[in-house]
């Protein structure tokens, strides 16, 4: 829960537009898969899932693209 929380916060600060955030996208979308398949609260996956949001205001089409790739857009 931690590095999630970490991560939605440097987004926060950082603010849109920032090419080497959105560069990172595909990596942060692993990092959320890999914590969302071990979340057992309702809470922590509530939390991945508003990072997964974070991503999509960052660059929509790459956050798609990126789920896409690890087949977890359905």
């Amino acid at each position: 829960m931690n590095g999630v929380s970490l991560i939605m916060a440097i987004l926060e600060h950082l603010g849109d537009n920032d090419q080497h955030i959105i560069s990172q996208i595909h990596n942060i979308n692993n990092l959320y898969l890999e914590c969302l398949k071990s979340a057992e609260t309702p809470n922590l996956k509530n939390m991945i899932i508003q990072g997964f949001m974070m991503n999509f205001f960052y660059d929509q089409g790459t956050t798609i693209m990126s789920l896409k790739n690890y087949q977890a857009f359905d």
